[in-house]
């Protein structure tokens, strides 16, 4: 006996410059704010080029200082609203320093291959960094 098939939904994803462009706001809005952010930056398949269906935003926030553990410093941090899930991490500048200096492979990618979305640093190149294999400076 013939049976209709069910009618699925199609699942469209944002568009990899429109969460950029919600990030950055968010972002700034976020730095602007709060004196202990030194940079909000993404990283991950957003700046790789490996963006599609199902990914999601990565973020990571350097603080200057934060007496909180790690598990708890994001509940500081409202999620930006970008249309996707959002992977967030806070990181102090010392401990960002120390995986640089261990060279760690985490902190080798996500340097060369991150997006900035805010930087209290004036004349931050690396805000340039927005080409979906994150070559361009």
């Amino acid at each position: 006996m013939p049976v209709k098939s069910l009618n699925s939904a199609v699942l469209k994803w944002p568009e990899r410059e429109a969460t950029l462009e919600k990030a950055r706001y968010w972002a700034e809005t976020v730095g602007s704010r709060d004196a202990s952010v030194v940079s909000i930056r993404c990283y991950g398949s957003i700046a790789d080029g490996r963006w599609g269906t199902g990914s999601d935003l990565d973020v990571l926030i350097e603080v200057d200082r934060s007496d909180k553990p790690f598990d708890k410093r994001s509940l500081d941090f409202t999620l930006p609203d970008c249309g996707v899930p959002v992977d967030m991490v806070v990181y102090t500048s010392s401990e960002l320093c120390r995986f640089r200096r261990e060279g760690r492979r985490f902190i080798r990618e996500f340097d060369g291959k991150s997006i900035v979305l805010y930087s209290a640093r004036a004349g931050d190149s690396r805000a340039l960094h927005t080409s979906p294999k994150g070559d361009d400076q």
